[in-house]
């Protein structure tokens, strides 16, 4: 099966050489598809972490109809299979890391969203198709806003191809972000997060506390939700200040224009 279109992007994740050995020194090798078949028969209905391990490793396998069987039994698995789906998503093959993002879609721990949102800017057409998937996943499960506002402190650059390449996945998606971007008080300032902010972010921001829903997210109506900053859970109200001295730095330090360099 030949691999899909690439797309380039400021803000894509690097794929780095060697990518087929690392992940065979990282999980055991997978095993023909009807050896497969047999372990799917033998494990329980939920898998240990230990037994996560060769189940993941076997995403690998080129029958997209047992990826499928296998991320079914590891959604079910749970919380202990995720260290080894992102181990899979860092370091798999495309179509394994295409099935991985499915399936941490529909977990939906708050520990994957910051690999699966990356993944939206991939090189490889599935993986940021499979990737945007994911997010949607997440926002249905009460994401949004963390989602929102780590996207839009990554720079206009990022929030338009990741509304561009949102367009052919779902249309009304991209309108429910754009109303929200365009809420100053409730996104904060625009300036980039921290690695560490970004992770708490998806730790602490739950749309429940905001009283937002997804599906009654219409971006034609009036926002009926709380507007308080997104930024507060992070240290407070002072956060918001910290990061409005740097947004006000940024935009001193070099034109508008170049945002393009704070993503990369």
């Amino acid at each position: 099966m030949p691999d899909p279109i690439q797309h380039s992007s400021p803000t894509s994740i690097p794929r780095k050489a060697g990518n087929e050995l690392r992940e065979r020194k990282r999980f055991p090798h997978p095993l023909p598809p009807e050896a497969c078949e047999e372990m799917l028969r033998q494990l329980p209905p939920k898998p240990s972490a230990d037994q996560c391990r060769p189940l993941v490793a076997s995403l690998a396998t080129e029958k997209w109809s047992l990826r499928e069987k296998i991320a079914d039994r590891l959604v079910l698995a749970g919380p202990v299979a995720i260290p080894a789906l992102l181990e899979m998503l860092e370091n798999g093959l495309w179509y394994s890391r295409a099935a991985t993002l499915k399936a941490l879609g529909r977990m939906g721990d708050w520990r994957a969203l910051l690999p699966v949102l990356n993944a939206c800017w991939d090189q490889n057409q599935t993986v940021s198709e499979d990737g945007l998937q994911a997010v949607l996943d997440f926002c249905r499960r009460g994401f949004t806003l963390a989602v929102a506002k780590i996207v839009h402190s990554r720079g206009p650059i990022a929030r338009h191809e990741f509304a561009q390449r949102l367009q052919e996945i779902d249309a009304a998606a991209v309108g429910r972000f754009q109303r929200l971007w365009e809420e100053r008080e409730l996104m904060g300032p625009e300036a980039r997060l921290s690695k560490g902010e970004e992770k708490k972010i998806t730790e602490t921001v739950r749309d429940d506390r905001w009283g937002l829903v997804w599906a009654d997210l219409i971006p034609s109506e009036p926002l009926k939700i709380d507007k308080r900053s997104v930024l507060e859970p992070l240290t407070g109200p002072e956060t918001n200040m910290n990061f409005g001295l740097r947004a006000a730095n940024k935009s001193l330090e070099k034109p508008a224009h170049s945002n393009e360099q704070d993503n990369n």
